[in-house]
């Protein structure tokens, strides 16, 4: 990311084509990624007018369809 230099969601697929924005109240820009052909996720939260990404999940895929990423509070998350 730091090499990237992203402005926003749309630069940032265009580098990384899976990467999903979520929307969500209690983060800046929830971001989700597909790692290893998609059987694992990691959530990050970027601020892309710092270029800090803060890690905030990571896991199976299968865990990752069990979770509301829209709802969850930062309380919520937890690494795997």
């Amino acid at each position: 990311m730091y090499m990237a230099d992203c402005r926003n969601h749309e630069e940032l697929k265009k580098i990384f084509s899976t990467a999903d924005y979520i929307p969500n109240p209690y983060f800046k820009h929830l971001t989700l990624f597909n790692i290893k052909g998609n059987d694992y996720r990691l959530g990050v939260d970027i601020f892309f007018n710092t270029g800090h990404i803060f890690l905030k999940w990571f896991g199976k895929h299968s865990e990752y369809d069990n979770i509301n990423f829209t709802k969850l509070s930062n309380e919520g998350f937890r690494l795997c």
